[in-house]
């Protein structure tokens, strides 16, 4: 093959995979992002708020955290954080409490976008929302329970970072900020996949497997995922799970697999922004980074270990969605 014939056929790797999963993603992200703007500027959120009062008592933060918590689940952290910002001239948090608080949006945020992310890849969007839902505050609870009974960061909170709203709040504005942000994710997929495809030319992800291999072994997930979930893990759950409807369209990858790999994505992902960002906002490593890890990686153990053995029937019935590779 010449070198010409070479690059293209590298060039229409890259390409053909990056229109299919920008089509996927975007599908998803324009009426999402308009639906978040709707909530916004009708207030919506702030009545969704109240159900989130009770759930902060169990995690030991005051009840006005829950309009921070419905910020981030309806919005995304970005939303979640500002309002947290906005709160902080009238509550006061220890940096127990703001781990909590933290740690908690970090494992249930964004879930106009990711649940139905989730959803396109695979998944039935319910058992997903109950499980980042109630794992969420059965981590907040966890925590809470450790730092009081330990006496650890009882001191007060203290952020390195604040947010603020854009000056220009115009429906203009807000779509070109939008427009940005879609580029900048088109460019995002595109470095992705070349990067995916590189490596996959060099050998580097069969070698990243190996190295991989005993690790899934232990935690019951097969190599086949590894370089999709990785993807999730490090950047974010909505482009390892656009990834993963592609991947699944061009490839045979099982149920299970699907399922394990989202559920561990959903439960601990874009571990560099997401955790720079919560850290900020006087997160402490020990809850946002620490504890998370090791939560996701053993809850995902467990249900594998609970399903190993299920049938694609019974894990249709519980989790997945029946011919979903078709639609």
């Amino acid at each position: 093959m010449s070198n010409n014939n070479k690059l293209k056929s590298f060039a229409l790797s890259i390409f053909n995979p990056w229109k299919r999963t920008c089509k996927i993603l975007f599908k998803i992200l324009i009426p999402i992002s308009i639906l978040i703007k709707i909530l916004q500027e009708t207030g919506g959120i702030n009545y969704v708020s109240n159900f989130f009062d009770p759930l902060m008592q169990l995690m030991g933060l005051p009840g006005e955290m829950g309009i921070v918590w419905a910020s981030a689940i309806f919005g995304n952290l970005y939303g979640g954080l500002l309002a947290f910002y906005s709160l902080q001239a009238t509550v006061s948090l220890t940096v127990a409490q703001a781990t909590i608080l933290m740690t908690a949006l970090l494992i249930a945020h964004s879930f106009l976008m990711e649940v139905v992310v989730v959803y396109k890849a695979g998944l039935k969007w319910i058992p997903i929302v109950l499980f980042r839902l109630g794992m969420a505050v059965v981590v907040g609870i966890f925590l809470n329970f450790f730092y009081s009974a330990t006496n650890l960061l009882q001191e007060p909170a203290s952020q390195i970072m604040t947010l603020s709203a854009p000056a220009d709040q115009s429906i203009t504005a807000w779509i070109i900020n939008e427009l940005k942000n879609y580029i900048s994710i088109a460019l995002i997929i595109l470095a992705l996949i070349t990067v995916l495809e590189i490596l996959k030319r060099i050998g580097l992800i069969a070698k990243l497997n190996k190295l991989l291999e005993p690790i899934l072994n232990f935690i019951g997930m097969t190599s086949k995922i590894v370089p999709l979930t990785i993807i999730g893990l490090t950047l974010g759950l909505a482009y390892g799970g656009a990834l993963i409807i592609d991947e699944t369209r061009a490839t045979s990858i099982s149920k299970k697999d699907i399922f394990y790999s989202l559920l561990l994505m959903s439960l601990f992902h874009s571990i560099i922004e997401d955790t720079m960002l919560v850290a900020s906002a006087g997160g402490n490593w020990s809850g946002i980074v620490l504890f998370r890890f090791v939560f996701a990686f053993i809850t995902t153990a467990i249900l594998i270990r609970i399903t190993r053995n299920w049938d694609d029937a019974k894990m249709d019935k519980y989790f997945t969605r029946k011919n979903f590779i078709k639609q």
